[in-house]
């Protein structure tokens, strides 16, 4: 007899599964770290009880600035990393 997998027990490993999928497609271990900026996940996490991962490219210094940016090669590997995920997660 097969158990269904619960799509809610594998959120449990969420920020590992995501750092994973991105050392797996990039080839490297990707930075881990706080955000010292306001997000929409400080508002949406709490009452779904949903793991929350801020997940994405670029220098954390130019993260919702005016002249916020990242690199072509930045964006095509976060497309790859993206794509990736639901069957690294799930």
């Amino acid at each position: 007899m097969t158990v269904p997998r619960s799509p809610r027990l594998s959120m449990i490993r969420w920020p590992e599964r995501c750092r994973g999928a991105a050392e797996e497609v990039l080839g490297r271990r990707p930075e881990v770290g706080g955000a010292a900026y306001f997000t929409d996940a400080s508002v949406l996490q709490p009452p779904t009880g949903v793991p929350t991962v801020i997940f994405g490219p670029g220098d954390v210094s130019l993260m919702h600035q005016t002249d916020e940016r990242i690199g072509v090669g930045e964006l095509a590997d976060a497309a790859r990393v993206y794509a990736a995920l639901p069957f690294t997660v799930w």
